[in-house]
């Protein structure tokens, strides 16, 4: 609790300090107000029968009607600021909050967009999406309730000290018997902070539910396993509705419980004051007032404590996982001149080992990818391809060696710059819910339209985008679903195409392709730029066909490389064998 309080103060000190110190003042005014009850009040004196009795201490030589007017007139100024005073409050509570929840917001997505590929790939989609939007929610209304908390703090001191002032013993009375209900009730938030940490786990099993039966709702329904998956997701649903039920019930004791002992502690109070205090009308009523005043203080307070500890686990969660992915953050470097690549691109003695593997997936690896010509790599599933891909796009870093882009080494510095020669297509393209014109000005802001028609062509796409509804304005749903997996691809190939890579990465891209549109595809390779070097992984004979060198992986190794006419010369290559089994 109290790292969250730090970090919404570190978020914006002075703002709040002066959130604080307007919670003090629109304490202070409603002070004033509850003050003057007592000469309104004993204006109407009916004990002593001395109706200014009080007030002609204050204002001597003045009418009675004049000396009402002037104490209504301060009441009403008194209460006018407070009102003003506790709009301001309000709006600077929001602007806190949402400030701070923004700043948190930001942290994780540079967090993840920054974390080093090993360490992000653990993390599962939905719960990313979880951190950003159900997490971030709860700790926000935890920072609200938190800064609301400290306010109502303010407000209760100030209640306190006009208490103390009307009354010693009856305030000290108060103050001991809701302290001790207080007390009493601090076992609940340690069940409180064990509640949100099972409503936290419970939120990730039933979003991570919803996000792999919505994906994969297509197969649940051909395989006709609706029913199970109904099932297993009303069964998450029911594990979260029962934790948010069990937290409704530790938050509703504590506040049944303080209604009723503040009806027996007013009843208590009114018998003492007349029995045993012999207090004047007008200080009992103010004393109730107060009372009234001050008891819900400790009833929201402990509602307050209680809601904020259960979002301390999400916001612990959010923290470590902030940490663990800042940890092997890519710091950006300074801008280095573009790289450029003309020859080769080289890799040289290097290993590389995921992390918490037993063994290093490469050793010592050798190997020389051309430039300007179509490379394939080919191997088994689990051969090391796409390891060997991330690595030359810089997704991941050798444990040792070096890569070479010409003679230029592939520092942390130059990463960057050597990104922005790279266009990847991958097996799954990314396609926005919106038109074909956004989803490539998405990546590629500064096209004109001229650049984008072309872009277009290059990737074979201009001729069934012309035929669409709106043409490039066509909204192509969500993923893509209104177009076929050739267009999608094709979409993402003019993409790809529209940055004009120094180097295009093709990974899988035409596995769930049908015949023609997998020719449409080795047509827009043969139709590239002479200096666009094509890195494509390819399991299709046909694909590694149009390839002009060919690089076998096998186990993390270069197994054998070459065209592929020489490749097949050998009877025992893998190429041969791919053949056969065909």
């Amino acid at each position: 609790m109290f790292s969250l309080l730090r970090d919404i103060y570190r978020s914006d000190p002075r703002g709040f300090v002066r959130m604080v110190l307007l919670s003090v003042l629109v304490s202070l005014s409603g002070g004033v107000s509850v003050l003057l009850l007592v000469p309104l009040l004993q204006c109407f004196d009916i004990q002593s029968g001395s109706r200014w009795a009080v007030l002609n201490r204050f204002l001597p030589n003045v009418s009675g009607n004049v000396q009402l007017a002037c104490i209504l007139g301060v009441f009403v100024l008194a209460m006018v600021c407070k009102a003003l005073l506790n709009r301001h409050v309000q709006l600077l509570h929001a602007r806190l909050t949402q400030d701070y929840m923004t700043k948190l917001r930001l942290r994780l997505y540079g967090a993840v967009s920054q974390a080093d590929w090993q360490h992000l790939i653990r993390f599962r989609r939905s719960d990313l999406l979880n951190l950003f939007h159900a997490d971030c929610t709860r700790i926000s209304n935890a920072a609200i309730q938190l800064v609301q908390g400290i306010s109502l703090l303010m407000t209760a001191a100030v209640q306190i000290a006009i208490a103390l002032v009307m009354n010693v013993p009856l305030t000290l009375f108060v103050l001991v018997s809701g302290g001790g209900f207080f007390l009493a009730f601090r076992p609940m938030m340690r069940r409180s902070k064990q509640c949100g940490q099972s409503i936290r786990s419970s939120a990730l099993t039933f979003f991570a539910e919803i996000d792999d039966q919505i994906s994969g709702m297509k197969e649940i329904r051909s395989y006709g396993i609706q029913q199970a998956q109904s099932k297993r997701f009303r069964d998450a649903a029911e594990l979260y509705r029962a934790n948010y039920l069990e937290l409704t019930r530790l938050t509703a004791l504590p506040a049944m419980i303080y209604t009723i002992g503040s009806a027996v502690l007013v009843a208590l109070a009114f018998f003492f004051a007349q029995a045993f205090l012999s207090v004047s009308a007008g200080q009992l009523i103010v004393i109730v007032y107060i009372f009234s005043r001050l008891w819900p203080v400790y009833t929201s307070l402990q509602s307050i404590l209680q809601n904020v500890m259960t979002a301390v686990p999400v916001h612990q969660a959010m923290e470590e996982t902030v940490h663990t992915l800042s940890r092997s953050a890519c710091i950006p470097q300074p801008e280095t001149a573009p790289l450029t690549l003309h020859r080769e691109i080289r890799l040289s003695d290097v290993s590389f080992a995921y992390e918490g593997a037993d063994a290093p997936l490469m050793e010592h690896l050798e190997l020389s990818v051309p430039a300007c010509r179509v490379t394939a790599l080919v191997g088994r599933s689990g051969a090391g391809k796409s390891t060997l891909v991330d690595l030359i796009t810089g997704f991941l870093t050798p444990s040792a060696g070096q890569i070479r882009i010409d003679d230029t080494p592939l520092t942390p510095e130059r990463m960057d710059a050597w990104r922005k020669c790279i266009s990847y297509v991958p097996q799954e393209p990314l396609l926005l819910n919106g038109t074909v014109r956004e989803n490539i000005l998405r990546f590629h802001p500064e096209l004109t339209e001229e650049q984008l028609i072309r872009a277009l062509q290059r990737a074979q796409a201009w001729d069934f985008v012309q035929r669409l509804p709106q043409g490039m304005d066509t909204f192509v749903g969500d993923r893509g679903v209104r177009l076929s997996g050739g267009e999608r691809q094709r979409i993402v190939l003019a993409r790809a195409l529209a940055s004009n890579p120094a180097l295009l990465v093709l990974d899988e891209a035409t596995a769930s392709l049908d015949y023609e549109n997998e020719c449409l595809i080795r047509q827009v390779l043969r139709n590239l730029d002479k200096h666009i070097t094509v890195l494509l992984i390819a399991h299709r004979i046909s694909t590694i066909r149009s390839a002009d060198h060919i690089i076998v992986v096998e186990s993390g190794k270069i197994q054998q490389q070459g065209s592929f006419a020489e490749l097949l010369a050998h009877p025992d290559s893998y190429l041969a064998r791919m053949l056969e089994m065909e």
